[in-house]
């Protein structure tokens, strides 16, 4: 019996090194060691909207989704995830603001 993994292990698992050759690349201020899970779970979150309207698919689906887009569509899923990463940066960096702002 296979060992039943969720959506967000077969994002790292398909997705992982081109995520963080895309933060080393364009030098995006995200921590790997802190800030990996929650980035993940950003650009889950981002795929999900995008690929099936908000609405989670079961792993079987989104694995069949992440290797077709991998295999097929290489360049446009760079440029992708290159936007959300940003995104995620953006926010975090707004957030912090936020926190040094309140906190004077």
């Amino acid at each position: 019996m296979r060992n039943k993994i969720s959506n967000i292990e077969l994002l790292e698992y398909y997705y992982g090194d081109l995520i963080e050759k895309i933060i080393l690349e364009y030098n995006y201020q995200i921590d790997l060691d802190d800030d990996y899970d929650y980035l993940l779970r950003y650009v889950y979150k981002s795929l999900i909207k995008t690929w099936f309207n908000g609405k989670d698919p079961t792993p079987e689906e989104f694995e069949s989704k992440l290797k077709r887009v991998r295999e097929r569509f290489v360049k446009k899923l760079e440029i992708l995830l290159s936007y959300v990463i940003a995104r995620y940066s953006n926010n975090k960096g707004e957030e912090v603001m936020r926190r040094v702002r309140y906190d004077d």
